[in-house]
């Protein structure tokens, strides 16, 4: 230094080496550099060509300088690393500054924590400064090390520096110094100084619970004398962010029974960097020595006045260091991968545009409820949502406590926290505001548990009736007019919760009197109320009896006339989703004679959280009073002039909200558990056991059952469909459509989007062209059971052969121009021609069969005449079933040819023929042989 004349100053130690370029391009970012303040470039380290394995700090880590992250670990290495203007070094040092031994011992660390202390550094994202390979030293020079490393930490690491700084500094340095001695084989003495570090660090160390493994090894190692090589496992290990990642805040008052529970359930997470507060709101009970008496650096306990269980939140907002906040009542506890498993979603949020992930600003995860005990009562709502939750927020609190959600703490802090004026429900209004800004992402497991205390006073159900009543007017009162509707079913789910809380055991004369307005309240607000108005009635019973009487001589009354209704039930009829999960589409054209059926087999659905939807397409007989004439809220009616089918699909999907479409011919029937199981089968969908890569990375939007034909009057005729293919059916759609009508499947409207809905060009197959488009995109699981009753009527369109035939072939011909780019005919082109051959043969099978379906006239035979000589066009390996095609073709020509009266006397003569048409359908192939793509 006393030598040197240069502008810029650098340093190399013996053994380390530069990249080439390792100069130029630090002196080039200094040069680039606009601010005064910037003086210092450094780059990253390798060793042996590999970065050193330390952990890098997180994007989203609180904003902390370049001095605190030097302080708590030494991240540059060595002197070779910086280059450093000269006015900026002779500020910090001035002329006498010189390098020291401990100095070179420790790469130049204090000179590092100086210099950022008045200047700003630039970080190069690569690697340009290549580390002398650590030998395994002596324990002289080990011991060397160690003091100059801890005499240098003293200087800058005060007890004026926070807690946990203070001890992840310490523990990094330990993990540092094990790093240096077990780099190679260890002599007996140095070996002998491992052992105390490894305890201690295991003792007080957070981010060590999880590495047993490694501390194992570690001991393994110093028993056998192997060369030990665990530096990078024990670099990996160093804590760099100065400031905790993730604030956890517990309010508690006079909380002694449980909060040490509480606590262990914080600090036993998984997820190791946080700090914990313990918001002691004026405790007079023994909560302040139970908790002074755990001795983890992490925790802080902060006494106030008692001002409540808000304030005391926002108390801890205030102080809050880390980037994201949670907060936990005292009496609650989590799961211990809660705040891992909710930080690994928020951070890494659901694939979507990214302008939109940075809106994501709170995670949950589910409630399960817990006794006074910590055993579990009975699992919460378990409502899954990503993305906007304002909707369903407004309906109901499914995050069901404070005690749940990880914020981001800036996000908290800009809705201004919680409401203190509120005496119950601050945690709901908190969501609320939260919710109408950011997008919220769940964890679907169950990591929460709330805990249950005994029955509420009817003071406390007064007061959170009110505050909640405060909490809904005003959400409701700021948010857009398309979310106004669901006001009513909001205060009716209210009414339901205040109505259970009220008649839990045991009862009382005064919760009894609150839970009879509570009903009635009910009846006020919810528009479906008269549906289990018997309930109602029960409950409205119960309450009269127990508040007019004594409870044991009410309890008597009540066993004697067996009146047992369970307040539960009420929540089967909360409404937790803002829009219905089903919106059931029915096109109808003059059906008069069957729409009213049709729409009873809908009413009488297992599944009532949907909504239907009938398209009328400029019918011109009584269809739009049949409809009419049914009393049901969750029924709409549209008229439009006629477009055929197709089109009336597509206008009911503008006009549904629901999360899945199920289209419905005006015809057919569906059994009652038809909606329920497929939609069960699609969201409970897991992929199989080794399952391909196209089941990892695609998830089911559609669900199928198997079908059953009936005739114009619902009779059962004969099974229509049983086949199953689950996941990629594409290619065994394209062979046949096993669906088998557009009153079959139930799909995501986002797979209806994506794929743009039904080609209303394609009459009357635009259901066969729908199938496959979706099949190319997204995969299929099938209800392995009978639930689509489809009616086989004689003026239907499918009747209509010659124009099916029309229609087929344009989807078919549509079909396999998008073949060569969907798999598996975009690997292996060499497959098209065979399942062309394949499926146009299927194709014609069913429409030989459709021709030959009920009464023999001739024009049906001489139709079939030509559709069956195209199939064996198509598969002249039919002729292989010789018998079979030999009795069918008699069976054409007869009612081709003969008078109707005689083709029915042969029918009635020989009674396999009859069912030769139907028979011709068992020879559908789903399959292609592999030595059919060399024929082809």
């Amino acid at each position: 230094m006393a030598q040197s004349r240069g502008e810029l100053i650098t340093w190399i130690q013996p053994g380390d080496r530069w990249q080439p370029e390792k100069l130029s391009r630090q002196v080039a970012a200094l040069a680039a550099a606009d601010d005064p303040q910037t003086a210092i470039a450094y780059s990253r380290v390798s060793q042996q060509g590999n970065p050193l394995p330390i952990p890098t700090i997180p994007p989203d880590a609180p904003s902390a300088t370049l001095h605190d992250a030097l302080r708590l670990y030494y991240h540059w290495q060595t002197l070779s690393n910086p280059l450093i203007r000269r006015e900026a070094w002779l500020a910090v040092a001035g002329e006498g500054f010189g390098l020291g031994i401990s100095d070179l011992f420790c790469g130049g660390w204090r000179m590092a924590v100086a210099l950022t202390q008045q200047f700003q550094a630039i970080a190069l994202d690569e690697s340009l400064v290549e580390l002398a390979p650590w030998t395994t030293p002596t324990l002289s020079q080990w011991q060397q090390l160690r003091q100059a490393l801890q005499e240098t930490l003293t200087t800058f690491i005060t007890p004026e520096d926070p807690q946990d700084r203070q001890s992840k500094a310490q523990h990094n340095l330990d993990k540092y110094l094990l790093a240096r001695a077990l780099c190679g084989s260890l002599t007996p003495d140095l070996a002998a100084e491992v052992p105390p570090i490894l305890k201690t660090l295991y003792q007080n160390d957070p981010s060590i619970q999880y590495e047993g493994a490694l501390i194992v090894e570690t001991y393994r190692r110093l028993a056998t004398g192997d060369r030990l090589n665990l530096s990078d496992r024990w670099l990996a290990t160093l804590q760099v962010t100065p400031t905790p990642l993730i604030t956890v805040v517990i309010p508690v008052y006079n909380g002694e029974a449980t909060v040490a529970a509480t606590i262990d359930s914080v600090l036993e997470q998984t997820f190791t960097d946080l700090e914990l507060l313990i918001i002691d709101d004026g405790c007079t009970d023994n909560t302040a020595a139970i908790v002074d008496r755990i001795s983890d650096y992490r925790l802080r306990r902060l006494a106030y006045d008692n001002a409540g269980l808000a304030a005391s939140r926002n108390r801890g907002l205030q102080e809050a260091r880390g980037t994201y906040i949670s907060f936990i009542d005292a009496d609650d506890l989590w799961h211990p991968q809660k705040l891992e498993a909710q930080y690994q979603r928020l951070t890494h949020p659901p694939e979507t545009h990214a302008n939109l992930r940075s809106l994501y600003g709170v995670a949950y995860s589910w409630t399960d409820y817990i006794d006074e005990s910590g055993n579990v009562l009975k699992p919460g709502s378990h409502l899954t949502l990503d993305g906007d939750a304002l909707a369903h927020l407004l309906l109901a609190d499914f995050l069901e406590s404070g005690s749940n959600a990880l914020v981001r703490t800036d996000a908290a802090r800009a809705v201004g926290g919680f409401d203190e004026s509120l005496p119950a429900a601050e945690d709901w209004d908190f969501f609320l505001k939260l919710a109408r800004r950011h997008f919220f992402v769940c964890v679907p497991e169950a990591q929460v548990y709330y805990r249950v205390s005994a029955s509420s006073m009817s003071s406390q159900l007064q007061q959170q009736e009110a505050a909640c009543l405060t909490v809904l007017e005003r959400a409701f009162s700021d948010a857009p007019q398309a979310l106004q509707p669901l006001r009513s079913q909001s205060f009716a789910n209210l009414y339901q919760y205040l109505s259970y809380r009220a008649l839990q055991p045991p009862l009382t004369p005064d919760n009894c009197r609150l839970a009879l307005g509570f009903l009635q309240n009910i009846k006020g607000w919810d528009s479906q109320a008269p549906r289990y108005q018997p309930l109602l009635t029960e409950l409205q019973t119960l309450c009269r009896i127990y508040q007019d009487n004594a409870p044991r001589l009410a309890a008597r009354l009540c066993d004697a006339g067996s009146l047992t209704p369970q307040v539960e039930d009420l929540f089967q009829y909360t409404r937790s989703r803002p829009y219905p999960a089903i919106s059931v589409i029915i096109p109808a054209y003059n059906a008069q004679d069957t729409i009213g059926e049709t729409l009873e087999s809908v009413l009488a659905q297992t599944w009532t959280d949907l909504e239907i939807i009938v398209i009328d397409d400029g019918s011109t007989d009584n269809t739009v009073a049949a409809v009419k004439a049914i009393d049901d809220p969750r029924l709409k009616l549209f008229s439009y002039p006629n477009a055929g089918q197709g089109e009336s699909r597509n206008r009911g999907a503008c006009h549904a909200i629901g999360e899945f479409f199920a289209f419905l011919d005006s015809d057919d029937l569906w059994t009652p558990d038809k909606l329920e199981s497929q939609y069960r089968a699609i969201v409970e969908w897991q992929p199989p056991a080794n399952a391909e890569s196209l089941y990892q990375t695609r998830q089911p939007a559609v669900a199928y059952s198997w079908v059953d034909w009936i005739d114009i009057s619902g009779r059962f005729l004969q099974r229509g469909c049983e086949y199953t293919s689950n996941g990629y059916v594409y290619p065994k759609l394209l062979l046949s459509d096993f669906i088998a009508g557009g009153s079959n499947a139930m799909m995501w409207r986002g797979a209806f989007y994506q794929v743009r809905g039904f080609n209303p060009d394609f009459p009357p197959a635009e259901d066969r062209d729908m199938w496959l488009r979706l099949a190319e995109k997204f995969h299929f699981v099938a209800v392995e059971k009978p639930q689509l009753r489809y009616r086989q009527v004689p003026t239907s369109q499918s009747a209509n052969v010659v124009r099916m035939e029309r229609s087929q072939l344009r989807v078919l011909d549509a079909a396999f121009e998008r073949a060569p780019q969907v798999p598996p005919f975009a690997q292996n082109p060499e497959r098209l021609p065979a399942y062309r051959a394949q499926t146009y043969a299927n194709s014609y099978k069913y429409l030989t069969f459709k021709a030959l379906e009920g009464d023999p006239k001739p024009q049906q035979g001489r139709l079939a005449i030509r559709l069956f000589w195209t199939v064996l066009q198509y598969e002249p390996q039919l002729w292989q079933e010789r018998r079979f095609v030999i009795k069918l073709w008699l069976r054409i020509l007869i009612t081709a040819f003969c008078p109707q009266t005689w083709t029915q006397a042969v029918l009635q003569r020989f009674p396999t023929f009859p069912r030769l048409h139907g028979d011709l359908l068992g020879y559908t192939k789903m399959d292609v042989p592999v030595d059919a793509f060399s024929d082809a």
